[in-house]
């Protein structure tokens, strides 16, 4: 379904906590998600690259949608 939208599309796989799980990763190649980042959330690991990814793809390409809010409201 996310697939068919157009829309730029990753997919963050948590619970990658060491260079061990990295192959189980692996696993979700199937669902045809070009862009994939192994992370650990609890360890920081993958979370820098995950964020570059997606900082960037909104640069080019307004991904995410701009705030609604002002900037007194954003903070």
């Amino acid at each position: 379904m996310l697939r068919k939208t157009g829309k730029p599309l990753c997919l963050a796989v948590n619970k990658v906590d060491a260079a061990q799980h990295s192959a189980l990763a692996g696993e979700f190649h199937r669902l045809g998600i070009r862009d994939q980042f192994p992370v650990s959330a609890e360890h920081g690991i993958g979370v820098d690259d995950l964020l570059t990814h997606v900082t960037r793809d909104v640069e080019h390409t307004q991904a995410l949608p701009a705030s609604d809010l002002d900037d007194e409201e954003a903070e």
